[in-house]
């Protein structure tokens, strides 16, 4: 993962990041942790009003949900998944505490991506980005009615739209792309390559890796910037996933891969299953799955047929 311009491409890489914008919503971790798992099961039977299931999550009408974890000290003391951002912000936030239980509220760091594919400010990005404004506005079913987000943000300005996103089950299947809109000329659009990509060809994908650690000196550590990362395709999974050995983190989500003349070939979606043991441990050896946008993925051509897009 590097920075603009540290590496070499056939195609400008200024011109690609300039379509690209930073999204997230404001997620807070209300994170307790106990001195045992006798006082942790106390807890766990309070008034039904009171949200304390590990992962439990709030939406506030102020556009911010809270996510409430709870841990032994125990458990805080034996994580060691620094790559993971979440379980990061975690143990960072509880450095030099030592008496529990003890209470608090941490702010999720960082963001994902979406990128521009239209004049009309139409942007790409994964379902699992802006699962929270799906949720938060009950679309899980799938939805083609835009609607303003409430949870969802973007960098590139306000006016954020929530425009098509498939089912829960699409997306769990693989299918992890939602398309929104800015106000049009708010970032230049991406060309589409309108086709599948081919084993073997290099490709680059564009994100904003969350906030980790890695044992590596390789790269610098990620820290929520814009980076680049190069790789190829190595596989094609059925009709609308590609493998790659693309390094990534949480937080290049939504990005565009792009194939050597800066077309877009998919979007960045989630660590190759076949690379998982690896990225839980500290380094990475790198391998993500990318959402083609192609023909080949029919729910998301038809969408953005209807959207005038593609023909």
């Amino acid at each position: 993962m590097f920075r603009l311009g540290d590496i070499q491409t056939p195609f400008d890489p200024f011109s690609v990041a300039s379509g690209v914008t930073r999204v997230e919503t404001p997620v807070y971790f209300v994170t307790t942790v106990f001195p045992d798992h006798s006082s942790l099961a106390t807890f766990a039977s309070p008034p039904a009003d009171r949200p304390t299931a590990s992962g439990c999550k709030v939406f506030l009408e102020e556009g911010v949900v809270l996510w409430y974890v709870n841990l032994t000290r125990l458990q805080l003391e034996t994580i060691d998944d620094r790559l993971s951002p979440a379980w990061f912000e975690i143990v960072r936030g509880f450095e030099g505490v030592a008496e529990f239980p003890a209470q608090r509220i941490l702010r999720m760091e960082g963001g994902a991506a979406a990128f521009c594919v239209a004049p009309n400010g139409t942007l790409l990005t994964n379902y699992h980005v802006a699962r929270e404004e799906i949720e938060g506005q009950y679309r899980t079913e799938g939805a083609h009615t835009p609607v303003p987000c409430c949870y969802l943000r973007a960098a590139a300005g306000p006016g954020l739209m929530l425009c098509v996103n498939p089912s829960q089950d699409d997306w769990k299947a693989g299918r992890d792309w939602t398309i929104l809109r800015l106000p049009a000329d708010r970032l230049p659009a991406l060309p589409l390559a309108q086709r599948l990509p081919r084993v073997g060809e290099p490709v680059w994908s564009f994100g904003f890796p969350m906030r980790t650690k890695r044992a590596s000196s390789a790269y610098a550590d990620a820290d929520g910037g814009l980076r680049i990362a190069s790789g190829r395709v190595t596989e094609l999974r059925g009709t609308h996933l590609f493998a790659t050995d693309l390094d990534g983190f949480s937080g290049n989500s939504g990005g565009p891969v792009v194939d050597a003349g800066g077309a877009v070939l998919g979007i960045v979606h989630n660590v190759d299953p076949a690379s998982e043991q690896s990225r839980r441990g500290t380094v990475y050896h790198g391998g993500m799955l990318c959402v083609s946008v192609g023909p080949g993925n029919p729910g998301l051509w038809a969408a953005l047929r209807v959207q005038r897009i593609v023909e």
